[in-house]
């Protein structure tokens, strides 16, 4: 399947071609809500890290702080993120993990949520290893679903590619670390309901990586060391 992000314009707003009616449109519709505005002066970060990794997680949409702004015009960062959609980012493949950029609000975040298998693994070994994968490429305060009038889904075409991704990894075995949405994630990849691979959260609406809150934290850890 071809990917999409190749063809992501270089100016503002940073839309897919083909999604810009739709986000405009829902902006519109939620005009009301600044907390769900798709932040279209941000990059999109539809996935990050080395679609070749271990390990496998699945998330919502890339969130939005005001702090994101700045960083979004850092031109290291800026080129992280387009290496990222390109699948060519070989050193550090999962930026946020990458000490250069350790102060943005995404890497606070990340590193937070994975401070155990850093401790574990090793924070290179963990940035090879763990490919993060957005159900919805764009960055909001709040995730919100596009209505059906915009999408009988609730998601831009683009998340096709991300099922696409997701799909691959489950015909390859890997790990798949199911952080938000289980459902869905499910109605998006069928597959994900019969995946023997699937890592699931003890507590959803704490998206912590630990040893209490992950099951089969063990073998995500064997398999993250094992590719090293």
């Amino acid at each position: 399947m071809d990917n999409p992000w190749l063809k992501l314009r270089d100016a503002e707003p940073f839309l897919l071609d083909g999604e810009r009616e739709q986000i405009g449109r829902f902006n519109a519709l939620n005009a009301g809500s600044p907390d769900l505005q798709v932040q279209t002066q941000l990059l999109p970060e539809p996935f990050f890290g080395d679609p070749d990794a271990a390990v496998y997680a699945l998330c919502l949409n890339p969130g939005y702080s005001p702090g994101d702004d700045s960083w979004h015009r850092n031109v290291g960062f800026v080129n992280a993120i387009r290496q990222s959609h390109a699948h060519e980012r070989r050193d550090r493949p999962h930026y946020y993990l990458d000490p250069g950029f350790a102060d943005s609000p995404g890497a606070r975040w990340w590193r937070r949520k994975c401070r155990w298998l850093i401790d574990d693994c090793g924070i290179e070994a963990l940035s090879r290893n763990l490919f993060c994968v957005e159900l919805f490429p764009y960055h909001s305060r709040k995730y919100k679903p596009l209505p059906r009038t915009l999408s009988p889904n609730g998601l831009p075409e683009s998340s096709d590619y991300a099922a696409h991704l997701v799909a691959d990894a489950i015909r390859g075995g890997k790990l798949i670390v199911q952080m938000r949405s289980a459902t869905r994630w499910s109605s998006l990849v069928p597959q994900l309901r019969s995946h023997e691979r699937v890592c699931r959260l003890a507590n959803p609406r704490n998206v912590a990586l630990s040893p209490r809150n992950l099951d089969r934290y063990s073998e995500v850890v064997a398999a993250i060391r094992r590719r090293g």
